[in-house]
C-alpha cells in the first residue's frame, strides 16, 4: 500500500507533469496540479493535510555556503527554483505545523540534494 491509494493528490509544481506516470489509476481518483507561477491560487482544504517533498538548505555549512553561492545562477536556469531554503522554516512561517518531517541528502550532487519531506497542517 502506498501514501497516495484512493486518493486525491495535489502536485504543487506541477511543471511538465513528470510525477502522474507515478499516480496509478486504480489508487488514484483525481490529481490536481498547480504551478506555482504568478496569477496561480493555492488550494488546501482547512482540515486538509499538506505531503511535501522538497529541495532545500543542507545542514551541512560547507555544502550550504556553496549553496548560497551557486543560487542566483540556479533561479535563472530552473525557472525560478531555489535550493537553499529553510524549508520546516518556511512551513512554520505560513502557518503549518509539521506532523511528519524527514530529511536526508539523497542520491546526486550534495549542492542539489538535500530533500524534505513529510507531513503538515494547517495551524
Amino acid at each position: 500500500m502506498s501514501w497516495y491509494e484512493d486518493r486525491i493528490v495535489l502536485e504543487i509544481g506541477f511543471g511538465s507533469d513528470l510525477n502522474l506516470p507515478f499516480c496509478d489509476n486504480d489508487k488514484v481518483r483525481r490529481v490536481w496540479g498547480l504551478e506555482p507561477s504568478e496569477g496561480m491560487r493555492r488550494v488546501l482544504k482547512p482540515d486538509g493535510q499538506l505531503l511535501y517533498c522538497e529541495h532545500g538548505k543542507a545542514p551541512d555549512a560547507g555544502v550550504h555556503k556553496w549553496q548560497q553561492r551557486l543560487n542566483p545562477g540556479w533561479k535563472c536556469l530552473a525557472g525560478g527554483c531555489n535550493m537553499h531554503r529553510d524549508i520546516p522554516a518556511l512551513l512554520d512561517e505560513s502557518g503549518f505545523v509539521l506532523e511528519d518531517d524527514n530529511r536526508s541528502h539523497i542520491p546526486g550532487l550534495r549542492v542539489f540534494s538535500y530533500n524534505y519531506w513529510g507531513s503538515a497542517r494547517i495551524r
